[in-house]
């Protein structure tokens, strides 16, 4: 193993590591927001409440300005600016209407109450696959149900979640991944 793959594989675990210490803060409160009460502490406070002093400026150049101080741009680079002079009126109306589904299933249903189920998934040419913090569904295309299996049993990792799925067609495969959580 040479010096350069050696020091790839140290930032990699660095970086799991820092990201496995992100998700161990995540601590979600839900909360009742009454949006009057907002506005009439913003107004009596506006202090607290400063317009950012960068703001207009970023919006001017489209953040060009910025970019310099935090990235080297190359003496050579060619960056060209895509100015619009005219602001769209509301949003724009598709060239066509989008086809109605040729069938509809039921996906899947979370049997369990995991927060957050981050739930994902992906479509084959025959298959739909998805995922959450407890399963990995597998289902043809007509809604039936291939194959169920808990994502920990899949990964081999008992505490497993965060998954991510993804079709691609030039290998035609179905690429899974997911993250090692505390439990």
């Amino acid at each position: 193993m040479n010096l350069i793959s050696m020091i790839k594989n140290i930032c990699i675990y660095i970086f799991l590591l820092l990201l496995s210490f992100k998700s161990m803060a995540q601590t979600i409160k839900p909360e009742l927001i009454n949006v009057k009460q907002l506005a009439k502490y913003e107004a009596t406070h506006p202090e607290l409440f400063k317009v950012c002093a960068t703001c207009p400026n970023k919006e001017i150049d489209g953040g060009w300005k910025t970019l310099n101080h935090d990235l080297p741009i190359p003496a050579d680079a060619i960056i060209k600016r895509q100015v619009n002079s005219q602001k769209p009126s509301g949003p724009s109306a598709p060239l066509s209407p989008s086809p109605n589904p040729v069938t509809s299933f039921l996906g899947y249903v979370d049997p369990s109450r995991t927060i957050p189920p981050d739930t994902h998934g992906a479509v084959g040419p025959n298959h739909v696959v998805t995922a959450s913090n407890d399963y990995l569904l597998i289902q043809s295309k007509s809604g039936a149900e291939i194959n169920r299996i808990a994502i920990s049993t899949f990964t081999g990792v008992a505490t497993s979640c965060d998954p991510y799925i993804q079709y691609d067609p030039e290998s035609k495969r179905f690429f899974y991944s997911a993250i090692e959580c505390n439990p």
